[in-house]
């Protein structure tokens, strides 16, 4: 799914607190706009490569190794905010989802103003009942 302007998001990497899980997980938006969560699996201690360390937070590091055969597609429906971590002057983006697929993806400023002219339509009754 392409970005405004054209852009390629595959070289990208993108924050939200919008999704289900929050747990460092993975998320990819499909060209056809369905959103994957990508599987993990806990790798079993004695593969860890710093099992022997004295600091318990190291002992976790290479403690999840990506797992394919449990990617899952995700029924989202709603908007997720996706914020660009290329740079701290990467611009942020709405994607837009609708029965299960990404129907738009919007720079934040475009989608806040489009919201405000539907709710001021919508409280002005032109936007029907």
């Amino acid at each position: 799914m392409p970005l405004p302007g054209g852009l390629l998001a595959a070289d990208r990497v993108f924050a939200t607190r919008d999704t289900p899980a929050q747990f460092f997980e993975h998320y990819t938006i499909t060209a056809d706009g369905r959103l994957i969560r990508h599987g993990r699996k806990w790798v079993p201690e004695e593969e860890r490569p710093y099992r022997d360390h004295s600091s318990k937070l190291m002992r976790l590091h290479g403690a999840i190794r990506p797992a394919p055969e449990r990617d899952e597609e995700i029924a989202f429906n709603g908007d997720l905010t996706l914020a660009d971590q290329s740079s701290a002057s990467s611009p942020t983006y709405v994607a837009c989802f609708v029965d299960g697929r990404c129907v738009r993806i919007f720079l934040e400023e475009d989608y806040r103003q489009r919201m405000e002219t539907a709710r001021r339509k919508m409280l002005a009754g032109e936007l029907g009942d």
